[in-house]
């Protein structure tokens, strides 16, 4: 009986251990879950504040592109208009080289053509000469 005594008292005091280890650990958790609780809502508020922050940065960022992009196409417009000028002027130049090349290929043509008639009528003067230098030869034979 003693020795059942003493495991119970011993059996006590483990269950007083335990429950003791129990509340202990409640008590723990609950801090846990109240330090939790801020940590979440925390991280909730700074997320709220950097959502908006992000939120106002891209209007931000939005209106300094649309002005940009503004001052850019203005400016992409000038160097166009710009470049647009160059190439009439450029063309009204060529236009003017075509007309010179053209009258100078003219005047070439009408020499050529000169030329060639000239050289005809020297061939034929030759070939006149050569029959008739045949002739003499054939007479003098």
């Amino acid at each position: 009986m003693k020795k059942l005594i003493k495991k119970l008292d011993h059996s006590d005091q483990e269950m007083k251990k335990c429950l003791d280890e129990r509340d202990r650990l409640r008590y723990e958790l609950d801090e846990l879950s109240t330090v939790y609780e801020k940590v979440v809502k925390s991280q909730q508020e700074q997320s709220a504040i950097l959502i908006q922050q992000a939120s106002q940065a891209k209007k931000q960022q939005q209106t300094e592109i649309s002005q940009p992009q503004q001052q850019q196409s203005n400016e992409k417009m000038v160097q166009q208009e710009q470049m647009i000028q160059r190439l009439q002027s450029e063309v009204i130049k060529l236009e003017k080289q075509l007309k010179q090349c053209e009258t100078e290929n003219k005047e070439l043509k009408q020499k050529l053509e000169k030329s060639l008639s000239a050289i005809h009528k020297l061939q034929e003067q030759l070939q006149e000469s050569k029959q008739q230098q045949q002739q003499q030869q054939q007479q003098q034979q």
